[in-house]
């Protein structure tokens, strides 16, 4: 069996850990048999109990692992951690600890490894995709910046700022890159394009959190896709 490192940065998460459990542990059943499945659980300096409550709940995944930053990085450094403590798996993947998307995607998306992808994405705004509950002005900025990629790339894809993804752990050095913010995501995605990775969008129901809030500062993350926006039309590094 493939061994399958799930990676799931949590930043003040105290309220969405207890669906967190829930949900994870009926995606591990589905799993087994299958894969040998590794939760990976990077707790980024959070200052409520996440830590804590991530611990209690350690027992019901046997082979998962709890990494803490001390001071809050950023989503991008929090799930390079997760990478680097997963480079001996097959596959590595990345799930929201909020689970705005369903975490049982997984399934899926894992079809589309077995059928041969690289690298494979959740995709809301692909055609066939939802989104249920999203405040209007956050989908607005997010499906902006896809399009603007979409068209600055002239891809085919659809979604370009979805974190819930899997692929090959022998391919994902080359796409990690110096960001530590929510926009490592679609920095990480498009280097996967200009590498030509064979990459499947999974058309998806994107919900909004029931718990908790939002931890992304939507100005810094603006700004920082504005400059690998520029840094793509000069055609310079990502």
């Amino acid at each position: 069996m493939k061994n399958l490192s799930i990676i799931i940065p949590c930043y003040n998460e105290e309220e969405s850990i207890p669906q967190l459990v829930e949900k994870l542990s009926e995606l591990q059943k589905l799993l087994v048999g299958k894969y040998l499945p590794r939760f990976v659980f990077v707790d980024d300096g959070s200052s409520d109990s996440t830590y804590e409550i991530l611990t209690k709940n350690l027992s019901v995944f046997p082979s998962a692992q709890i990494l803490k930053h001390e001071r809050n990085q950023n989503l991008g450094a929090a799930l390079k951690t997760g990478i680097q403590s997963s480079l001996e798996s097959d596959f590595i993947a990345f799930l929201d600890s909020d689970c705005t998307y369903e975490p049982i995607i997984i399934l899926e998306m894992l079809k589309k490894i077995e059928e041969g992808a690289d690298f494979v994405t959740v995709s809301p705004y692909h055609p066939l995709g939802q989104v249920e509950g999203v405040p209007e002005w956050r989908l607005f900025i997010s499906k902006i910046l896809s399009i603007t990629y979409r068209i600055i790339l002239g891809s085919k894809f659809h979604t370009y700022t979805a974190m819930v993804r899997i692929i090959k752990t022998d391919l994902v050095a080359p796409v990690l890159g110096p960001r530590n913010d929510f926009s490592f995501v679609a920095a990480m995605f498009i280097k996967a394009i200009h590498n030509q990775y064979k990459i499947v969008e999974v058309p998806t129901v994107l919900k909004v959190r029931k718990f908790g809030v939002s931890k992304i500062n939507i100005l810094k993350t603006i700004r920082s896709h504005l400059v690998i926006i520029l840094n793509l039309i000069l055609g310079k590094e990502l």
